[in-house]
């Protein structure tokens, strides 16, 4: 009777590598995988992974055999498939608590539709209105015990206006940056669209792979990302984080355990706030999402932060 051995896959080692070199893996194995399978459904011996199944090749035992196999496949697609998602939390801190993640106000850039990412432009005058009106919605009796920001002056600016009104210093973060677009900095944001489709025509990259001469990667805020996440999800403070569209969205994507593409669905206004609330078992859940109410009749004309108003990109 042929015999198949199962090894176990360290699911750790496909995180660790590189994209390519983890897929790579994967196409390397599948051979076998399916070789094992096929020759399972003659009946066989499986050893290996802890367990020994020596059951004659009757209708019962095809079943466990064969699903020791497809479930070995199925983990190592879904360890592959899984990069660059981010691993689970542990469980933390569990009693109640909000974070409200805020958008600076509109800069001149934002209207004209231009890649700002560190360039440090300030607010316009409808992005002073904003923040004056997003400052005036809170005060003391807020609750809110924290407010970090992102260093950059229009995120700032948004965040000291906030922090005059609820007596509290803003905890200034360098993680909290948009990503940067490097050369392509100040470019319209359709031309940089087409520059990573180009680009990732060429290479073979994703988009969320690509970075600009001189910049980051989607992937490289991601993983910027994950101190800040981990300390907000570790609080028991409610907080604001005032940031950018760009990093905003993967940081909620981080906070509610979603993936980096999950960013991809998130735009915000500026201005707008996201309130998220922690559960019972300690993760996240969403409660309002870009809320402008506080805007009244104020004209928004500025697209997303790193994206090109029609989700082409972040």
């Amino acid at each position: 009777m042929p015999t198949v051995n199962h090894t176990r896959h360290n699911k750790a080692e496909l995180y660790a590598m590189p994209v390519k070199a983890a897929e790579k893996r994967i196409v390397e194995r599948l051979p076998s995988l399916i070789d094992n399978m096929l020759t399972l459904a003659e009946g066989v011996k499986v050893e290996g992974a802890g367990n020994v199944y020596s059951r004659p090749p009757d209708r019962d035992a095809k079943p466990r055999q064969l699903h020791a196999s497809t479930t070995l496949l199925w983990k190592l697609l879904r360890a592959s498939s899984s990069r660059p998602i981010a691993q689970r939390p542990k469980r933390g801190i569990t009693q109640p608590m909000r974070v409200y993640l805020v958008r600076h106000g509109q800069t001149a850039w934002n209207a004209e539709r231009r890649a700002q990412g560190h360039t440090d432009i300030p607010l316009d005058a409808e992005g002073e209105r904003q923040t004056r009106f997003l400052a005036e919605s809170y005060g003391p009796d807020a609750g809110i015990r924290r407010i970090l920001s992102s260093d950059l002056k229009r995120s700032l600016d948004t965040a000291q206006a906030l922090a005059g009104r609820l007596n509290i210093d803003v905890e200034v973060r360098h993680d909290l940056r948009e990503r940067t677009f490097g050369d392509w900095e100040g470019e319209p944001f359709e031309k940089i669209a087409q520059n990573f489709i180009d680009t990732s025509l060429l290479t073979g990259d994703s988009v969320e792979e690509i970075r600009p001469p001189n910049g980051e990667s989607q992937l490289d805020v991601w993983n910027r990302l994950e101190i800040v996440s981990n300390e907000i999800a570790a609080s028991a403070e409610p907080m604001m984080v005032i940031a950018h569209g760009g990093c905003a969205a993967l940081l909620l994507s981080r906070l509610l355990r979603g993936t980096l593409y999950t960013a991809r669905s998130f735009r915000f206004d500026n201005t707008g706030v996201t309130t998220i609330g922690r559960r019972p078992e300690g993760g996240f859940h969403l409660l309002r999402y870009n809320d402008t109410s506080h805007l009244r009749q104020t004209s928004l004309t500025g697209s997303v932060d790193g994206s090109g108003g029609d989700g082409t990109i972040h």
